[in-house]
């Protein structure tokens, strides 16, 4: 009888976090829709930041002038390593935010998942163009994604104003990242989409991380 009523209660408790997950304030899932709304904003956002988009000239202008900050590489933050050095490098703020984020995750687990690692930063308007080229081919372009984002129009690429980041979810505990993000995310402080075609968690951090919220996310 006491097994049953403990059975009873395990299965209770189960549903009922189950439904609290999936009507609570995180919702994991994005539509297509959501996905094309989210773009839209991420440009809308990067307008009222007053963010360029960054050419190959004006990488080497921000670089020298330190308008742009190197991403760390240590044993909170990796880099993918097939990521090219020149394109290591994002806005201040998005500093800030990586290294809050690494910071709580390797204090939560004592760093046995390793660094969190950023698979891609800045992109250069050149470099973004390179990406979406599809008439070139596999063998004359082998660096194209038919994922990317355009380089003109309401919905282009982010990650041209290096404000944007790409973080892995190949290694580590991705639900407390997902679950991290998430509620950066409902706190105005981020835009996240999590794709499906490649393993990361795609975000644009605000100029305003850390401090006043400029922009509501629902």
């Amino acid at each position: 009888m006491v097994r049953r009523i403990v059975f009873f209660l395990v299965v209770v408790l189960l549903a009922t976090a189950e439904v609290l997950h999936s009507s609570g304030g995180f919702n994991y899932k994005q539509t297509p829709e959501e996905r094309r709304e989210l773009a839209v904003r991420q440009n809308e956002q990067a307008d009222i930041e007053g963010l360029q988009r960054i050419t190959e000239e004006m990488l080497q202008v921000f670089v020298g002038y330190e308008l742009l900050v190197p991403l760390p590489d240590n044993f909170l933050v990796r880099t993918d390593p097939r990521l090219d050095p020149k394109y290591r490098y994002c806005q201040p703020w998005v500093l800030d935010f990586l290294l809050d984020l690494a910071e709580a995750y390797y204090f939560e687990f004592l760093g046995g998942y390793g660094p969190i690692q950023v698979n891609s930063a800045v992109r250069t308007v050149e470099k973004q163009r390179l990406l979406t080229m599809r008439r070139l081919g596999k063998r004359l372009n082998p660096v194209y994604n038919a994922n990317a984002a355009p380089i003109e129009g309401p919905k282009r690429s982010s990650h041209m104003t290096g404000s944007t980041i790409d973080i892995s979810k190949l290694k580590g505990n991705t639900e407390w990242l997902r679950e991290y993000l998430w509620q950066k995310f409902d706190q105005g402080e981020i835009i996240l989409v999590e794709e499906n075609s490649q393993a990361v968690f795609h975000v644009m951090v605000f100029k305003h991380y850390g401090k006043e919220k400029s922009i509501s996310t629902q």
